[in-house]
């Protein structure tokens, strides 16, 4: 914050704090960066003339960012009164915030706003209002929002897997796991961490063993959260303890293959016996057959 202190304090000297680009990108480092801070985005803020809705959006997001929600929708209202225009970015804020603190009511009122204004046709309005709706722990409004979605992106489906799985759904979860898998979107690390949190809720195994197989098979092998998930699964089976080491080797990532035989010893987890090993049955992520659930 130091640097940005003094080039704005050289922008207010040179008569450019009034800049709109300038101004704007001071206020989005402080609004939008851990490193930033609201307060000195305020004062940049409060001492601009005539900021663009872009800033003001900026200003929506900081508030929501760092949980000021009174402030949030106070600089809404204020912009309202400017006659500003409400697009996109600013709803999708705003929709972001009634799911994080579960104001139901406040979130209808702004679905209906989407309506009025036809911004409900954007990708990023559409999969805040099913975000939302699944923090609100209304599954089937959300449901329906993300089915009426032509094309849904990677984006889409991990929040509509998301949204099931905050509602405790999880088996519709992984019905929509294996819907995406079919239409051709390759999932990402986000979607493979709720994915396993499905299978562990629901005590899916089997599905979660195939999960096993599809991340050895992917560029997510050797991702840290995703592994972590799948210790998890089942703690002290030691099948999947046998199947995640066997992953690593694979990838030929011996020092984790330590590590996960080191926890099953400190877990005091057995091997299993000669013949009743899983992983000689493994079914291929990639042959197109997924385990029932």
């Amino acid at each position: 914050m130091k640097q940005v202190k003094q080039i704005h304090a050289h922008l207010v000297q040179t008569g450019l704090d009034q800049d709109l680009y300038l101004a704007g990108k001071i206020i989005v480092f402080c609004a939008a960066s851990e490193c930033g801070s609201m307060d000195y985005a305020v004062s940049v803020f409060e001492n601009m003339e005539s900021p663009d809705g872009f800033i003001w959006n900026t200003m929506i997001r900081g508030f929501g960012r760092t949980n000021q929600v009174e402030k949030v929708f106070g600089y809404y209202k204020k912009m309202q009164e400017k006659d500003l225009v409400t697009d996109n970015f600013t709803l999708s804020f705003l929709l972001k915030v009634c799911g994080q603190v579960g104001s139901v009511c406040l979130g209808k009122q702004l679905h209906c706003c989407t309506l009025k204004h036809g911004l409900e046709i954007h990708v990023f309005v559409r999969n805040t209002l099913v975000h939302m709706y699944g923090m609100l722990r209304d599954n089937e409004t959300a449901r329906q929002l993300f089915e009426e979605i032509t094309e849904p992106d990677l984006v889409a489906w991990n929040t509509i897997i998301d949204c099931h799985v905050h509602c405790g759904k999880y088996r519709q979860a992984l019905e929509l796991f294996s819907r995406m898998l079919r239409s051709g979107i390759e999932p990402d690390e986000a979607t493979l961490v709720v994915t396993i949190a499905a299978c562990s809720a629901s005590g899916a195994f089997e599905f979660g063993r195939w999960v096993h197989s599809f991340v050895s098979q992917s560029p997510l092998v050797d991702t840290v959260s995703v592994t972590r998930h799948l210790l998890d699964l089942e703690r002290d089976n030691s099948s999947d303890y046998i199947l995640l080491a066997n992953m690593y080797a694979s990838a030929g990532q011996w020092d984790d293959v330590a590590r996960v035989r080191k926890s099953m010893t400190d877990r005091g987890v057995q091997k299993p016996k000669p013949g009743n090993s899983l992983i000689g049955g493994q079914v291929s992520p990639r042959s197109g057959r997924q385990p029932r659930f």
